[in-house]
């Protein structure tokens, strides 16, 4: 039987490995931090959803490796998110942006303590996987990634309301659309407890991780209309 899992896990990985590979090579070109922190959080959270992947594939043989792939993917998710935090503090707020960031950063490396503490025993059943997460493991990651993605949800539409640009305006608001859409479904595959459940944040998550990649792809259809326009 197929797993759906899987599959979620791996179509969300190319679009953020896509959306990673183009902002890259912005950055190559200008070697922006702003654009750095973009690379790093979809790099970053292209690894993620790899191992998620590799974890949901092993989930139908050997619990124990999916298990442990699970509490790197998610070491990755938190650290990543970390980063990412930057991105905004360093447009709304300067000054906040180291002290966030290691203070994020030492919760990141906490959750990931409390999760190795638990380290689930995921499992194959109906097609989907079962992540099979223990309460405190739950608890950590469900805080950690909420915190976090509601304040990442925050900041960027704050950021749109301030952006004087159309096109970034408009592109900070797809951000926030689509970390809110992941924070939806991210966190309910740790809470889960029926398959509806579970396929319902499978569906989710690769749903959010389009939304980003059209994010990052948004300057680009602005200058290909812009030169139809032009060009007629």
């Amino acid at each position: 039987m197929v797993n759906l899992s899987v599959i979620s896990m791996a179509v969300s990985a190319i679009f953020l490995l896509a959306g990673g590979y183009a902002v890259y090579k912005s950055w190559q070109k200008k070697k922006d931090r702003l654009l750095q922190y973009f690379a790093i959080f979809f790099v970053g959270y292209g690894v993620m959803h790899s191992l998620l992947s590799l974890g949901a594939f092993f989930s139908s043989g050997s619990s124990s490796v999916a298990g442990v792939l699970y509490v790197i993917a998610h070491f990755f998710l938190f650290t990543t998110t970390a980063f990412f935090l930057r991105l905004p503090l360093r447009l709304l707020a300067p000054k906040l942006e180291k002290p966030v960031f290691y203070v994020v950063l030492v919760g990141a490396f906490a959750a990931t303590t409390m999760i190795l503490r638990e380290i689930p025993a995921p499992f194959f059943a109906n097609g989907l996987t079962n992540w099979n997460i223990g309460a405190n493991a739950a608890k950590a990651a469900i805080t950690f990634s909420g915190v976090t993605l509601l304040a990442l949800v925050i900041l960027f539409i704050i950021t749109a309301i301030k952006s004087k640009e159309k096109t970034y305006k408009i592109r900070s608001l797809v951000f926030a659309l689509g970390i809110f859409v992941f924070l939806t479904g991210g966190p309910l595959h740790n809470v889960a407890k029926s398959n509806i459940q579970y396929l319902l944040a499978d569906i989710l998550t690769p749903i959010a991780t389009l939304i980003l990649l059209l994010g990052v792809y948004l300057p680009h259809f602005r200058d290909r209309n812009k030169t139809g326009i032009n060009q007629n």
